[in-house]
């Protein structure tokens, strides 16, 4: 019998419109588990099956667009990828806040939406359109100061 989260990367998937195929599981399966922003190589490692590069770079270019992930470019220029369900987004994955907080861990680099956090109105002026603003913070995340990793 499948787990209720399989069941549910199953449901998300289909009510997308996007079969459920092994690797496109696995991956939405990876997102669900974690709280942060992961890189290609990120999710090679976590996947426990080795899928083809080109096959995950697909799947993540289909989630983007369908809405279940957005890229974020870290510090060094690497691109992560973050699920929208965690940090207040959606807990199914979608309706995320376009703009919304991220937050990177000066100690364990990893990067985590903040969509619970609320994002102050900017009036731009009235000849520019704002499509997309993009805050990030730095400090420590709740992981690393439970462990003590607090450097001052």
């Amino acid at each position: 019998m499948k787990g209720s989260n399989d069941k549910r990367i199953d449901g998300t998937l289909r009510d997308l419109k996007i079969r459920p195929t092994k690797v496109r599981k696995d991956v939405l399966g990876l997102f669900s588990r974690v709280e942060f922003a992961l890189s290609h190589a990120d999710i090679e490692r976590h996947i426990k099956q080795k899928f083809d590069r080109v096959t995950i770079y697909r799947t993540l270019e289909m989630f983007e667009k369908s809405g279940l992930i957005h890229k974020v470019i870290d510090d060094t220029g690497v691109t992560k990828y973050a699920s929208h369900g965690y940090g207040g987004c959606d807990v199914h994955f979608r309706h995320h806040k376009t703009n919304h907080l991220h937050f990177k861990c000066t100690e364990c680099g990893n990067i985590y939406c903040m969509c619970s956090v609320e994002v102050p109105k900017i009036d731009f002026p009235i000849d520019f359109e704002l499509k997309i603003l993009k805050l990030s913070a730095e400090g420590i995340c709740k992981k690393c100061l439970s462990k003590g990793n607090k450097t001052t």
